[in-house]
């Protein structure tokens, strides 16, 4: 019992060491609210440097390019880009008259674990 104990309590520690710490959280909010906002203008703005990560911010595994085509594609859409159209679509359809499904939200909630338990 005890070694496991010092495990738990090791794995803790290196759990503490890799989070992240933030002396400002509210700042940081407003900063990516701000940012998100004003996409185009960061990227109008930009040098190579500051393109090259707010592509990686908005779509994290890429951009493609098919020669077949001529088009680009993306895979996947950074999550919180995505919140934010499901939001504004829900209010354009409140604006018009329309019925929304503000319970498709909870999609974006992670899902509760089954943990498994165990008799020491």
């Amino acid at each position: 019992m005890r070694k496991l104990n010092s495990e738990k309590f090791a794995i803790n520690k290196r759990i503490d060491e890799t989070k992240i710490q933030l002396s400002n959280h509210q700042e940081f909010i407003e900063f990516s609210v701000n940012l998100s906002r004003n996409l185009d203008q960061a990227w109008d703005l930009g040098n190579s440097g500051v393109k090259r990560r707010l592509q990686y911010v908005v779509f994290p595994d890429g951009i493609e390019y098919d020669n077949v085509n001529r088009s680009y594609r993306t895979i996947k859409v950074n999550g919180l880009f995505n919140l934010f159209n499901s939001i504004s679509s829900g209010y354009k359809k409140k604006e018009e008259g329309l019925p929304c499904n503000p319970s498709s939200y909870s999609d974006l909630v992670v899902p509760a674990r089954i943990e498994l338990t165990s008799k020491v």
